[in-house]
């Protein structure tokens, strides 16, 4: 068994060795795709400046007569819109772009066009569509022998890779880029692979490999004076301090990447920095500051319509306010990410039927010109009342194959259409019924929340007054502060947990069982015998009493019980008291006991 995953590992080893081999083979005759001459400049200020680049396409467009040129225009319009995080409407331009160069011999325009939209469609969210894109954009690139273009695609199909969780992949496609850009010395493409490494590393654990990448990363950034790539890795950092439960070094670089970012006027970095400082303070356990920087953040990637991001941070406050029990925002956030969810959705549909609609335009302007291009031959080469019917009769044979075909294609995207709100209405009802559960429970024990064991207590007291005998069991950890300030209020909270664990296992099922406040606990048995409640009492006392915490095998933990019967005619908030004096009653006669209320 061992023997076998050895050799595995070995020839997957090899495989890897062989591709960097024949990479390094190709090089001297590689080329790089790049806009004609006269637009390097305008492609190196789309980066600079997006308004300036604005400003001198609209002055060249007013100039240039040449078709080719003309496209070329569009598509350094659009890489400015991307820039902007403006990704459906630079999409819009490169699908125009798409379809009209279908006629044109331009290969390092075809692969420009597909690896944008590739990369407009990562940004979106969907990732589906990009890697389609980056794969033929790559195939372009392989059959023209653009290496460059090769390596920065094999870096968004390793990027899809990372997003949907296949780390393997991603770290394979990362380290063949990674060795191209070595290769040439491309110091700035260096960093960023670097940097992408380091996110692999982070998610798969390896936090000795992500430190090394990192710091390599960060110090070319800096050299070079990317203050993109460098918030970027600042950001890695930031998780990886998280993973490792260093949370002064990750508030210094979270501080740190703020600056940068706000230095730098790079308010979409801002929002990613943000993103990680409000994940920082959810796992430190600083839920108020969480939130505050969840929030601004999130209003702050609808500003600069960074969709994904806004859904990510969505998702971390509904887990904010679950946990700090705000359910009701809880449930506004959530809505609005499903309907984030479905706007992306909608806008990625609306995008590909104007791609659709694109080519179907080209494909009708060539096989009109094919047309007329027989029928003028046909006519020239005979007149005669035969070939004239024939004439007539392919254009009607043609018009109908296309009008069947344009009705698959039709059918199809509204199959697609179909499936996709099948699959949007599933994952909202689900959602639904997450929201609900939050609603109802504790969110470190999983028990019922206080809010919901009133609502059960109080049916018992209005519905099934005097049919039934119940029982209540108030719990309380005794010196649970002594338990705080120790170990620690992590301790504290698996304490709770345990115990949470304990109660609900050892009670019969379907016994309502809630997480009253702080270390109180409080279950609802019903029907049942005083004696029998009595006996379930003090087993869940013995039983706390002689275990001990998993991690901190020195500490013993006892609970103290106050246990009150229903009387008749008897309201909630009587009965609750009841339960509540026999819980004193047996912390004053000295803990580790069950008390009955007389």
């Amino acid at each position: 068994m061992i023997t076998n995953l050895y050799i595995k590992k070995i020839r997957m080893a090899l495989l890897q060795t062989l591709q960097i081999i024949v990479l390094f083979l190709t090089l001297p005759n590689s080329v790089i795709a790049k806009p004609p001459d006269k637009f390097l400049a305008l492609d190196k200020l789309t980066y600079e400046s997006q308004q300036a680049t604005f400003d001198k396409i609209n002055t060249l467009r007013l100039t240039e007569t040449d078709e080719v040129s003309l496209l070329w225009l569009t598509v350094l319009e659009a890489k400015a819109l991307y820039y902007l995080n403006k990704f459906s409407e630079s999409q819009s331009l490169l699908i125009n772009v798409e379809s009209q160069a279908e006629n044109i011999d331009d290969v390092n325009l075809k692969e420009m066009v597909l690896r944008q939209m590739g990369q407009n469609f990562y940004r979106m969210g969907g990732f589906d569509q990009a890697m389609n894109y980056a794969l033929k954009a790559h195939l372009v690139a392989e059959q023209n022998n653009l290496l460059w273009e090769q390596a920065q695609l094999t870096n968004l199909i390793a990027a899809v890779h990372l997003r949907s969780g296949d780390f393997q992949l991603a770290l394979n496609h990362f380290k063949q880029a990674l060795a191209y850009f070595e290769s040439i010395q491309s110091k700035t493409d260096i960093a960023k692979l670097k940097n992408n490494l380091a996110a692999v590393y982070i998610e798969t654990n390896e936090y000795e490999l992500a430190t090394q990448f990192l710091n390599n990363a960060l110090d070319l950034a800096i050299e070079l004076d990317r203050p993109t790539t460098t918030i970027s890795a600042l950001v890695n950092q930031i998780e990886l301090y998280i993973k490792l439960n260093d949370f002064d070094n990750a508030t210094e670089t979270f501080k740190t990447c703020l600056s940068h970012a706000a230095n730098e006027n790079l308010p979409s970095f801002e929002v990613w920095c943000l993103e990680a400082g409000a994940e920082m303070y959810q796992t430190k356990g600083a839920y108020e500051q969480a939130i505050e920087v969840a929030n601004k953040a999130y209003d702050m990637a609808g500003n600069q319509k960074l969709h994904q991001s806004q859904i990510n941070l969505g998702k971390i406050l509904v887990e904010l306010y679950a946990q700090t029990q705000q359910f009701q925002l809880a449930l506004s956030i959530s809505s609005r990410n499903l309907t984030q969810v479905e706007s992306i959705k909608d806008e990625i549909l609306k995008l590909k039927l104007e791609e659709v609609r694109a080519l179907n335009d080209v494909e009708r302007t060539r096989s009109q010109l094919q047309f007329e291009r027989e029928q003028n031959e046909l006519y020239l080469k005979n007149q005669r009342l035969t070939w004239i019917g024939i004439a007539i009769l392919v254009p009607i044979l043609f018009v109908a194959l296309l009008l069947l075909v344009m009705k698959q294609r039709l059918v199809k995207a509204l199959h697609v259409q179909q499936l996709e709100t099948q699959d949007a209405l599933a994952k909202m009802k689900k959602a639904k019924e997450i929201n609900e559960k939050l609603a109802k429970t504790d969110a470190l024990t999983n028990l019922y929340n206080r809010r919901e064991m009133s609502r059960i207590i109080e049916q018992v007291c209005v519905k099934d007054n005097g049919k039934h005998d119940a029982f209540l069991l108030m719990i309380d950890v005794d010196y649970f502060k002594r338990i705080n300030d120790k170990y620690g209020h992590a301790v504290g909270d698996k304490v709770l947990i345990e115990l949470a664990q304990n109660i609900s296992g050892l009670m019969p099922e379907n016994t309502p069982c809630a997480r009253w406040g702080g270390e109180e606990f409080l279950v609802l048995l019903q029907p049942s015998t005083l004696n029998q409640a009595t006996t379930i009492a003090n087993k869940l006392v013995g039983k706390i009493a002689t275990k001990t915490l998993a991690e901190q095998s020195n500490m013993t933990v006892t609970i103290s019980i106050g246990l009150s019967k229903k009387l008749p005619n008897q309201n909630m908030d009587e009965w609750l008291l009841q339960a509540d004096q026999a819980l004193y009653q047996s912390k004053k006669s000295g803990r580790n006991q069950v008390s009955v209320s007389s």
